[in-house]
This record gives structure tokens, C-alpha cells and sequence, in this order.
């Protein structure tokens, strides 16, 4: 069986086929795992540049417990044959090119925990209805496979998932508000779709929730406050919606916190205050909304910052020496406020930066000298203030820059 799999997939131009046909014991064939009795238990080869179909043959592998062929390039339909493989535990067949039906065959897999067909254009209009017997289900990735109609509350019946996927399916209507109930999980990505209406407040029940991607929607109102005791909370994404009212002050409970995306929304007011305790985020992302006031100083406190976005806000006062204190900044987003005062020196400490946006404020003076020490910058943007003086020579070097707008000479050192 394997011989057939492995000629039906150009096995010959794999990136690894060491040992395949081969005098070599199947033990030792690249991705092939067998228990003692000699049956093979697991097929690994993602990423392995298999191409062609799925031998429906496979499913002759009675011992199999994983088959993981992610990433690929495999095409056809997925073969039905696999549906009696009664002791698959693990089905990864994401990020190929399978086309057809899921096969309703595979709802006797009822030992499988992980199913990851994602990134695939299968022909279904909806999310298969025997998924829902299928409660031995841990992960389940459908995202990026086609158009799936709404989101079914019959999903409350895997109370065994810990992860769902949905991303990218075209999905329409609102949230049900029983996932709530789906107490294990640790990932929920509906993110690019069209799902409408408020966020349920009752996903603020799902205590074991590690990342929570509901951003490129049509979300509107609030953002519940009930998000807040969401303490295991690692990836928050709600950009690119339609949520409006102010920044509940409840995320300052999500201390855990890496990645914090709100931007590309209606939200107003200030930064509240109680975020000053997210001391973890990575990449803080609040731009094109309507926040005002100043950025607040306690920003200088998340030294583990990599990306800070405020662009696109009516945040106003000068812009914050305060910034140079953040040492692992990479890529810093000030642009289209109404920050006034000078460009401080003190981001030219921060030798990290790829790229700065301070461009369209009401930034007077000059362009400090110190900027020409950013030697990792490859973007700069600070036209549309004004700005006097000379253009440190240095910066003729930044690959993307707007300085010529300045109508500035370069400095001659």
C-alpha cells in the first residue's frame, strides 16, 4: 500500500523520501512510524511536496492512528475509503488543493480527536451535520474551505474542542451565543468572514481561551466587558470590524496578553488607564479609530513591545520621549493624529526599528540627527507637518522614505 501511495504522490520528487523502496526496514522510511508488531501506525509528511491524489489504497493501513499530510500539494477529492481507518486519531490533510464533498464516511472515525482540513477548496455550502456526533473531536480546522452558511449552535455538542478554526469561509449571521458554552476551548478563530451583530457576552465564559480571532468581520456595539475574565487570554483580535463606545476597562485583567489588535473600528475615548497592567503585549494595535488624549506614559513600561500602532486617531500633545524607553520596538505608527512639538531624540536609541510613521501631524522643528543612528530602518514617513532645518544625510539610506516631499535640503554632515 504504501508503494502505491507513494508513486501516486510523485514520492520520486519529495523533499525527503530517505529509505522509501528501499532495502531499508519500513521503520526507517522517512515519516513512517510502526509499533511492534510491524503495522504502520503513522503517516507524517507535511510539508513534503507530495502532489496528485489520495490513494483511496490508504485506507488498507488498518493500524493507522495518524495521517498527517498538511501542506502540500494534493488534489482530487478526499478518498471515502478513509472513513474506515476505525483507529485514525489524527487527520491533517489542511493546506493543499482537495476539492469535493467532505466525505460522509468519515463520520466513523469516532476515535478522532484532531481534523484540520483547512485551506482547501472543497465544494460544501455548510458545515457537514454529522460532525456533530463526532464528540471525541479536540480540533477542528475548516478555515478557508468555502462558502459554510452560517455558524451552527449544534457545535455545543463537541465538548471536547479545544480548537476550531472557521476563518475565511464567507460565514454570514451571528455568533451563537452557545459556543460560550464550549467550556475546553483554547482557540476560536472566525476571523475574515461576515458575521454581523454584537459579540456574545457569553464567550466571556470561556475561561480556557488562549486566542479569540474575530477581527475582518461586521461586528457592531460594545466590546463586552465580559472579555475580561478571559485570564488565560494570549491573542485578542477584533480589528477591522464596527465596534464602537470606549475600550472596556476589563481588558486590563487579561494580563497574559501578547497581541492586542482593536484598531480599524469606531472605538472612542481615552486608553483607559487599567491596561497599564498588560505588561506582556508584543503588538498593541489601536489605529484608525477615535481615540483621544495622549498616549499614556505607562506604555514605557511594556518592554516587551515590538509593534505599537496609534495611526489614524485625534490623539493630540507632543509625542512621547517616553518611547525610546521601549528597547525591542520594531515598528512604531504614529501617523494622522494631531501630535504637536518636536520629533523626540530619543528614538534614535532605539536601534530595533524597521519602521516609523510620524507623518501628517503638526510636528514642528527638526529632524533630530540621532534617527540617522536607525540603522535597521527601512520605512520612514513624516511629511505633512512642519518641519524646518535639513534632512540628516543618513537617512537617504532608508529603502522607503517620504523626504523628498519636505522640500528640506540634506544636512552636508
Amino acid at each position: 500500500m504504501l508503494e502505491i501511495f507513494y508513486h501516486a504522490t510523485g514520492g520520486d520528487d519529495w523533499v525527503n523520501n530517505d529509505g522509501w523502496l528501499g532495502d531499508a526496514p519500513i521503520r526507517r522510511w522517512y515519516g513512517v512510524t510502526v509499533d511492534a508488531a510491524g503495522r504502520v501506525t503513522e503517516l507524517n509528511l507535511e510539508k513534503n511536496g507530495l502532489t496528485g491524489p489520495i490513494p483511496p489504497e490508504l485506507a488498507h493501513l488498518e493500524g493507522l492512528t495518524r495521517l498527517s499530510l498538511w501542506d502540500n500539494r494534493l488534489h482530487g477529492d478526499i478518498p471515502a475509503a478513509l472513513g474506515s481507518l476505525s483507529n485514525l486519531e489524527v487527520l491533517w490533510l489542511g493546506f493543499n488543493e482537495l476539492t469535493g464533498e467532505i466525505p460522509p464516511e468519515l463520520a466513523g472515525l469516532n476515535r478522532l480527536t484532531r481534523l484540520n482540513l483547512s485551506d482547501n477548496p472543497l465544494a460544501t455550502d455548510h458545515i457537514p451535520t454529522w460532525l456533530f456526533d463526532m464528540t471525541a473531536l479536540e480540533q477542528l480546522g475548516l478555515g478557508h474551505t468555502s462558502r459554510v452558511g452560517v455558524i451552527p449552535p449544534e457545535l455545543v455538542r463537541l465538548t471536547n474542542l479545544k480548537y476550531l478554526d472557521l476563518w475565511d469561509n464567507h460565514l454570514y449571521g451571528t455568533i451563537p451565543p452557545e459556543l460560550g458554552d464550549l467550556s475546553s476551548l483554547e482557540r476560536l478563530s472566525l476571523a475574515n468572514n461576515e458575521l454581523g451583530g454584537t459579540i456574545p457576552r457569553e464567550l466571556g465564559n470561556l475561561i480556557h481561551l488562549e486566542h479569540l480571532q474575530l477581527n475582518a468581520n461586521q461586528f457592531s456595539g460594545r466590546i463586552p466587558p465580559q472579555l475580561g475574565s478571559l485570564i488565560d487570554l494570549e491573542h485578542l483580535l477584533l480589528a477591522d470590524n464596527q465596534l464602537g463606545g470606549k475600550i472596556p476597562p476589563e481588558l486590563g485583567e487579561l494580563t497574559n496578553l501578547k497581541r492586542l489588535a482593536l484598531g480599524k473600528n469606531q472605538l472612542a475615548g481615552e486608553i483607559p488607564k487599567q491596561l497599564n497592567r498588560l505588561t506582556k503585549l508584543e503588538q498593541l494595535y489601536l489605529h484608525n479609530n477615535r481615540l483621544s488624549g495622549s498616549p499614556p506614559s505607562w506604555l514605557a513600561n511594556f518592554g516587551s513591545l515590538k509593534d505599537l500602532g496609534l495611526s489614524r486617531n485625534q490623539l493630540t500633545g507632543p509625542l512621547p520621549s517616553w518611547v525610546g524607553s521601549l528597547s525591542n520596538l520594531q515598528r512604531l505608527w504614529l501617523h494622522g493624529n494631531d501630535f504637536t512639538g518636536t520629533i523626540p531624540e530619543e528614538l534614535g536609541s532605539l536601534r530595533n526599528l524597521t519602521l516609523v510613521t510620524l507623518s501628517h501631524n503638526q510636528l514642528d522643528g527638526t529632524i533630530p540627527k540621532e534617527l540617522g543612528n536607525l540603522s535597521n530602518l527601512t520605512l520612514l514617513r513624516v511629511a505633512g507637518n512642519e518641519l524646518t532645518g535639513c534632512v540628516p544625510s543618513k537617512l537617504q539610506g532608508v529603502e522607503n522614505n517620504d523626504l523628498d516631499n519636505l522640500g528640506l535640503p540634506y544636512c552636508r554632515n
